[in-house]
Protein backbone atom coordinates (compact mmCIF):
# COMPACT_ATOMS: atom_id res chain seq x y z
CA UNK A 1 0.00 0.00 0.00
CA UNK A 2 2.62 2.43 0.80
CA UNK A 3 4.25 1.64 -2.47
CA UNK A 4 1.12 2.80 -4.43
CA UNK A 5 0.67 5.72 -2.35
CA UNK A 6 4.83 6.82 -3.24
CA UNK A 7 3.62 6.23 -6.54
CA UNK A 8 0.85 8.71 -6.74
CA UNK A 9 2.51 11.25 -5.47
CA UNK A 10 5.12 11.42 -7.80
CA UNK A 11 2.77 11.17 -10.60
CA UNK A 12 0.93 14.31 -8.54
CA UNK A 13 3.98 16.27 -8.50
CA UNK A 14 5.34 15.06 -12.28
CA UNK A 15 1.35 16.08 -13.36
CA UNK A 16 1.69 19.60 -12.02
CA UNK A 17 5.16 19.80 -13.37
CA UNK A 18 6.83 23.30 -12.71
CA UNK A 19 4.51 25.06 -10.94
CA UNK A 20 4.58 22.19 -8.09
CA UNK A 21 8.17 22.67 -7.97
CA UNK A 22 8.64 26.27 -7.64
CA UNK A 23 6.12 26.05 -4.80
CA UNK A 24 8.28 23.84 -3.24
CA UNK A 25 11.49 25.53 -4.12
CA UNK A 26 13.07 28.07 -1.57
CA UNK A 27 13.30 31.69 -3.11
CA UNK A 28 16.61 32.59 -4.54
CA UNK A 29 17.58 36.27 -5.82
CA UNK A 30 18.00 36.15 -9.49
CA UNK A 31 21.55 35.49 -11.05
CA UNK A 32 23.23 38.78 -11.82
CA UNK A 33 23.18 39.45 -15.81
CA UNK A 34 26.52 38.87 -17.89
CA UNK A 35 27.60 41.54 -19.32
CA UNK A 36 27.48 42.24 -23.32
CA UNK A 37 30.74 40.11 -24.92
CA UNK A 38 32.96 43.17 -26.45
CA UNK A 39 34.68 42.89 -29.92
CA UNK A 40 37.47 40.98 -30.23
CA UNK A 41 40.27 43.53 -31.42
CA UNK A 42 41.04 43.81 -34.82
CA UNK A 43 44.08 42.23 -35.97
CA UNK A 44 47.30 43.77 -36.69
CA UNK A 45 47.44 44.96 -40.32
CA UNK A 46 51.09 44.25 -40.71
CA UNK A 47 50.55 40.37 -40.09
CA UNK A 48 52.67 38.40 -42.49
CA UNK A 49 50.70 36.83 -45.57
CA UNK A 50 50.41 32.98 -45.06
CA UNK A 51 52.02 30.65 -47.18
CA UNK A 52 51.19 29.32 -50.92
CA UNK A 53 52.07 26.13 -50.17
CA UNK A 54 53.41 25.37 -46.89
CA UNK A 55 57.41 24.64 -46.23
CA UNK A 56 57.87 25.27 -49.97
CA UNK A 57 56.61 28.33 -51.52
CA UNK A 58 55.82 31.28 -49.60
CA UNK A 59 53.64 34.61 -50.58
CA UNK A 60 55.16 37.18 -53.03
CA UNK A 61 56.06 40.47 -51.71
CA UNK A 62 53.90 43.14 -51.44
CA UNK A 63 53.28 44.64 -54.84
CA UNK A 64 54.80 41.60 -56.79
CA UNK A 65 53.41 38.32 -58.05
CA UNK A 66 55.62 35.16 -59.15
CA UNK A 67 55.76 32.31 -61.01
CA UNK A 68 56.68 28.74 -59.79
CA UNK A 69 58.32 26.83 -62.31
CA UNK A 70 58.57 23.01 -61.74
CA UNK A 71 59.36 19.70 -63.48
CA UNK A 72 58.32 16.60 -61.33
CA UNK A 73 60.70 13.92 -61.20
CA UNK A 74 60.48 11.56 -63.65
CA UNK A 75 63.33 8.55 -65.09
CA UNK A 76 62.69 9.52 -69.52
CA UNK A 77 64.56 12.49 -69.76
CA UNK A 78 66.15 13.00 -66.45
CA UNK A 79 69.62 13.86 -67.84
CA UNK A 80 67.93 16.50 -70.15
CA UNK A 81 68.00 20.30 -68.10
CA UNK A 82 67.25 23.92 -69.68
CA UNK A 83 67.11 27.43 -68.21
CA UNK A 84 64.21 29.12 -68.12
CA UNK A 85 64.51 32.75 -69.65
CA UNK A 86 62.86 36.10 -69.83
CA UNK A 87 63.37 39.94 -70.09
CA UNK A 88 64.67 41.83 -73.35
CA UNK A 89 65.65 39.25 -76.32
CA UNK A 90 64.87 36.20 -73.22
CA UNK A 91 68.32 36.92 -72.04
CA UNK A 92 67.56 36.34 -68.47
CA UNK A 93 68.24 33.57 -66.56
CA UNK A 94 65.31 32.58 -64.41
CA UNK A 95 66.44 29.37 -63.45
CA UNK A 96 67.96 26.16 -64.36
CA UNK A 97 65.10 23.52 -65.39
CA UNK A 98 66.24 19.71 -64.69
CA UNK A 99 64.40 16.88 -63.33
CA UNK A 100 62.76 16.95 -60.03
CA UNK A 101 63.21 20.81 -59.10
CA UNK A 102 60.76 24.01 -58.53
CA UNK A 103 61.88 27.85 -58.12
CA UNK A 104 60.20 30.84 -58.18
CA UNK A 105 60.41 34.05 -60.07
CA UNK A 106 59.32 37.22 -58.91
CA UNK A 107 57.76 40.57 -60.49
CA UNK A 108 55.60 43.34 -61.13
CA UNK A 109 52.47 42.66 -62.16
CA UNK A 110 52.36 42.50 -66.06
CA UNK A 111 52.74 40.27 -69.08
CA UNK A 112 55.88 37.97 -68.92
CA UNK A 113 57.21 35.63 -71.97
CA UNK A 114 58.90 32.85 -70.46
CA UNK A 115 61.45 30.65 -72.95
CA UNK A 116 63.34 27.45 -72.61
CA UNK A 117 65.29 25.38 -75.40
CA UNK A 118 67.51 22.56 -76.14
CA UNK A 119 67.95 21.54 -79.42
CA UNK A 120 63.94 23.13 -79.99
CA UNK A 121 62.20 26.08 -78.19
CA UNK A 122 59.10 26.20 -76.02
CA UNK A 123 57.83 29.73 -74.70
CA UNK A 124 54.75 30.71 -72.54
CA UNK A 125 53.29 33.95 -71.58
CA UNK A 126 52.33 34.29 -68.40
CA UNK A 127 50.24 37.66 -66.87
CA UNK A 128 51.33 38.24 -63.28
CA UNK A 129 49.19 40.19 -61.02
CA UNK A 130 50.05 41.59 -57.63
CA UNK A 131 49.87 39.16 -55.05
CA UNK A 132 49.01 36.07 -56.69
CA UNK A 133 50.96 32.86 -57.55
CA UNK A 134 51.14 31.23 -60.95
CA UNK A 135 52.22 27.45 -61.33
CA UNK A 136 54.13 26.56 -64.96
CA UNK A 137 54.85 22.45 -65.39
CA UNK A 138 58.14 22.08 -67.52
CA UNK A 139 58.78 18.68 -69.13
CA UNK A 140 60.26 17.17 -71.95
CA UNK A 141 58.88 15.87 -75.76
CA UNK A 142 60.09 13.72 -77.83
CA UNK A 143 63.01 15.38 -80.23
CA UNK A 144 65.22 14.07 -82.54
CA UNK A 145 68.33 14.19 -81.00
CA UNK A 146 67.50 14.98 -77.21
CA UNK A 147 64.19 16.00 -75.28
CA UNK A 148 62.54 19.60 -76.62
CA UNK A 149 60.94 21.71 -73.58
CA UNK A 150 57.59 21.84 -72.63
CA UNK A 151 55.84 24.40 -70.46
CA UNK A 152 52.62 24.23 -69.86
CA UNK A 153 49.79 26.54 -67.64
CA UNK A 154 49.60 24.26 -64.23
CA UNK A 155 47.87 24.69 -60.78
CA UNK A 156 48.78 24.33 -57.26
CA UNK A 157 46.99 20.87 -56.50
CA UNK A 158 49.43 19.27 -59.28
CA UNK A 159 52.33 21.36 -57.70
CA UNK A 160 51.59 19.96 -54.39
CA UNK A 161 51.44 16.53 -55.84
CA UNK A 162 54.87 16.35 -57.50
CA UNK A 163 56.38 18.38 -54.50
CA UNK A 164 57.13 14.97 -52.59
CA UNK A 165 59.88 14.08 -55.07
CA UNK A 166 60.89 17.68 -55.97
CA UNK A 167 63.59 20.10 -54.06
CA UNK A 168 64.55 23.32 -54.34
CA UNK A 169 66.53 24.65 -57.47
CA UNK A 170 69.93 26.14 -56.68
CA UNK A 171 70.62 29.23 -58.07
Amino acid sequence: MKLRLSALALMAALACGPAFAQDAAPTAEPAPMAEPATPAEPAAAAAPAAAVVPGAIDAPPAGMGQVVFFRPSKFAGAAVGYKIRTGEGLQTIVGNMTNGVYFTFQGAPGSYQFSGATEAKDAITVEIEEGETTFVEGGLAIGIMMGRPDLKPSDKAAFEKALKGMKKAKK
